[in-house]
């Protein structure tokens, strides 16, 4: 399952949608009216919000779900809330953290650009986590947390690999297909019906094979 954070226009979008062939497929939504000031959206609250009711949707007697998400997500806080929701996550970090590596700490700017499959303590200590690295050979690469034990290190890579389908479900949205960053709709509610709308057409679309 793959989460994306987007402003379209007057209004901040966090959806989340299943990989599918091509792009991905829109799955469930909730948004706010972007604010004009810093700090009038708690984007902590949303997020709650949004997991909670993400999680309440989806059947878990026979299904377990990981969140695929890009480094706006990567927080302690992001990370804690997909657990207690009953999600797994793969999501892509900056080099930003302070960790600890068999009680040895320091910055994840001194780890080697090798592709390598850490264990790792966060520098609030509240949080264990596996940190895979994976580069090139010219050194551009991903830092990439996760909580999924089990998997394999490719395994892993494709799994972060998929969050471009859901790019590219936006550029459809934005742009390419559905052009909705050109809409002149300002009202809340009516840019929700609209954005509905489209998501409905996306999934009849992709069943339909186009």
């Amino acid at each position: 399952m793959l989460i994306s954070l987007a402003k379209q226009i007057n209004f901040l979008i966090l959806s989340a949608s299943i990989k599918f062939i091509g792009p991905s497929l829109p799955l469930y939504f909730s948004m706010r009216r972007y604010p004009v000031k810093k700090g009038m959206i708690d984007q902590k609250k949303m997020e709650n919000a949004f997991l909670l009711e993400l999680s309440r949707l989806l059947p878990h007697e026979k299904y377990k779900y990981t969140i695929v998400a890009d480094s706006g997500f990567a927080t302690i806080h992001f990370m804690e809330q997909c657990q207690k929701q009953g999600f797994n996550f793969v999501i892509r970090t900056p080099e930003k953290w302070n960790i600890e590596i068999d009680d040895c700490k320091g910055s994840m700017k001194e780890l080697e650009k090798e592709n390598k499959d850490w264990k790792v303590k966060l520098k609030s200590g509240k949080l264990e986590t596996r940190l895979v690295t994976s580069f090139n050979e010219d050194g551009q690469g991903w830092y990439i947390f996760t909580d999924l034990e089990e998997a394999s290190f490719n395994r892993l890579i494709e799994e972060y690999k998929g969050r471009f389908q859901c790019e590219k479900m936006f550029q459809d949205e934005k742009s390419s297909v559905f052009e909705i960053e050109k809409s002149k709709i300002e009202k809340y509610s009516r840019f929700k019906r609209l954005l509905f709308c489209m998501y409905i057409t996306q999934g009849l679309m992709m069943f339909v094979g186009d």
